[in-house]
């Protein structure tokens, strides 16, 4: 099941690429890139893995049926991901405000790039995952996999169609 949506992502991220390059032109493909591309940077920093948490802690609590312990560490697991997407935005925001010009980004993008590095509060996903793993739910986790790139191609698609300029497609 894993393979196949990891197949279907893959096919969805390069239609939406194709998509987005046809629309675009390489110059606005490639502010588009950057923009996305940093915010992913800083997300991968400043993610606390606390999945690996949850899975070597919480798996001793249900086993002991401790579920108030195991209801406390996701609490805390939790907290802790939010905690590192808000440094990560924060972080993310100032930087690229004395960085974007530097990365080629025109002056009327570096707004934008900034506050699409609020995205990364979005990508707070840990904690979830380390659930469902330990409750055997690899399927949801395969289905949850795919909810990024087919969104992503049905909202390049319409910008494509529409002839949105850039911003629209960082959007999506």
């Amino acid at each position: 099941m894993i393979f196949l949506s990891k197949g279907l992502g893959t096919f969805s991220s390069v239609a939406y690429l194709v998509l987005a390059a046809r629309g675009l032109g390489a110059t606005d493909l490639g502010i588009v890139i950057l923009i996305h591309s940093f915010m992913a940077l800083i997300t991968q920093i400043m993610a606390f893995k606390s999945s690996e948490v949850l899975i070597k802690y919480g798996a001793a609590y249900i086993r002991e049926n401790l579920f108030d312990k195991f209801q406390r560490l996701v609490k805390l697991t939790l907290a802790l991901d939010l905690a590192s997407g808000f440094f990560g935005a924060l972080v993310g925001m100032v930087l690229m405000q004395f960085l974007g010009t530097q990365f080629g980004l025109p002056d009327e993008a570096v707004l934008l790039a900034s506050l699409y590095c609020m995205v990364i509060l979005l990508n707070v996903s840990a904690t979830p995952n380390g659930i469902l793993q330990l409750f055997n739910r690899f399927d949801l986790i395969a289905y949850q996999m795919q909810v990024e790139p087919v969104t992503r191609l049905i909202g390049t698609a319409t910008a494509f169609y529409m002839g949105a300029p850039w911003q629209i497609y960082l959007l999506v």
